[in-house]
Parts: C-alpha cells; structure tokens; sequence
C-alpha cells in the first residue's frame, strides 16, 4: 500500500526547501458529523514548523506512525527535487544548531540557519553541521570555509527546479528571485569550488553579483560646514496578523522550542 497521491502532493507544493518531515502527536479527525472520529497521523515542515500535513490512518499502510510517515515523505521530496540528502529544524545531538540544508551532487548546497541568531552565517553552520557528525562531507575541503563562494536568494520550491547541473540552473528557474517575495523563502546557496570551477576557469567567474558600492566622501576641510544626516526613523512594531516585510510570514503565537512566542520566522 502507497502513500495517497493527494498527500505527496500536498507535501511537493510547500515552498520550503529542504522537505524534511517531522512527526506529529496523533489527532482524531471527525470526516462525518454522524460517525465516531477516525484516527489520523500528521507530520510538519521541519523548515517552517508551521505546515502541517496528514491522512487518515487507514489510508496508510498498516501500522504506520508519524515517524515511518514522515521519513517516506522526506525521502520522497529528496528524490523529486534531485537532492543527495537533506536535514532540517533543530539538531540537539549537533551542539543544538538549527540548520535546513539540502546538497545537489556536484558541490551545491542550499542553506538556511537563520534561526540561530547567534550571528553565524549559514556557511558557519554548515560546517558545524560535518565537525559535529550530523552530515558527512563528500570531500575533507568542504571543511574549509574558504572553499566556498556564497549567494543569498529567494526560492519558491512549489515546482521543483529540474535538473539542477549548477547554480546557473537554479539562477535562471522562475522559482527563484534576487528579491522577498512572499510566497518564497531566503536561502544561501553555497558553491563548493573544488567540485563546481572547471580547472584553469577564474575564480572571479563564480563569483555572485554584489549591489554597486557605495561612495565614501572625503573628509571636509577643518571649518567647512556639513549638512547633519536625518536620524533613521523606528520601525513600527508589527501586530498580529500583519506580514512580516522580511520573510513574509503572518505575525501570529507560534511554537518555540520550550514555549511559545508572537511573531514571525525571521
């Protein structure tokens, strides 16, 4: 007995990246207002908590639990997507790092540890990730940070973005943009450059697009008037279901590690 096709669907159609699946607590589900509730096993997005999906327990094949379900999602969405592997959410048993990441073959991650808030950079937890075991490294330089080249982007994995030889191939898809936009989620790709520049290219070549710089103005003479800059503005506090402009998510109670808090995901 397979999964039901409307329930991989559902699963292949969220935006987040890494489609990794977490188990859930058993529910009752009531389908008819004259029948007993059936029972249900649900799983949620490792990467966003906040989407849950489910199915009727005799649905399923025989004696399947959240966990047995959500590993088959999971591996599902990795095959679909063309990814070696992928982690997502909280890893306690890796020096309790939140990561979501998901490799291509050939030397492309894509990223995302901004949960963290510690200042670490994507890249920086990525490498946590292989010192700590929680993912094994293809080659011993992907230890080294220096190997690397980086570029943060918003992606859209509604459709998965096939094939995926490079990062030219995730740059040209329509899922992915430079820019927020709400139905996308912010990811780091990263480039491994031992397995991704052909020998004798440039570096330079693989290098993302920066924003134009920005002039410095000279220091003024001694006695020469400067015009003051304006104090930036507060930002507004955001309310509750209002939409975060930075990673587009409604400001509502969600849950946290040992509680709850009002907010986004940012």
């Amino acid at each position: 007995m397979t999964l039901p096709a409307s329930l991989l669907r559902a699963a292949e159609q969220h935006v987040c990246f890494s489609g990794c699946y977490g188990p859930e607590d058993m529910v009752m589900v009531c389908t008819d207002p004259g029948m007993a509730p059936h029972r249900g096993v649900q799983v949620s997005c490792k990467d966003c908590l906040s989407f849950h999906i489910g199915a009727l327990a005799k649905l399923l094949p025989p004696q399947m639990t959240s966990d047995q379900l959500a590993r088959e999602i999971s591996q599902h969405i990795r095959q679909l997507r063309g990814f070696a592997w992928s982690v997502g959410g909280y890893h306690y048993a890796c020096n309790k790092i939140w990561l979501s990441a998901a490799y291509y073959p050939g030397g492309l991650f894509l990223l995302d540890g901004s949960r963290n808030h510690d200042g670490r950079s994507d890249l920086d937890l990525l490498l946590e990730a292989f010192r700590g075991g929680l993912i094994k490294p293809q080659d011993p330089r992907m230890l080294d940070a220096g190997q690397y080249t980086t570029l943060e982007v918003y992606l859209d994995m509604s459709a998965p973005i096939t094939p995926v030889r490079n990062r030219h191939d995730i740059l040209r898809s329509k899922q992915c943009s430079p820019t927020f936009r709400v139905s996308s989620r912010r990811v780091t790709i990263a480039e491994f450059l031992p397995m991704t520049v052909q020998p004798g290219t440039p570096t330079a070549a693989v290098q993302p697009t920066l924003a134009p710089a920005v002039a410095v103005q000279p220091t003024p003479p001694t006695g020469v008037a400067v015009a003051q800059l304006t104090p930036a503005q507060p930002q507004r506090v955001m309310r509750v279901g209002e939409l975060c402009p930075s990673c587009g998510a409604t400001i509502e109670e969600r849950p946290s590690l040992t509680e709850t808090y009002i907010g986004c995901l940012c």
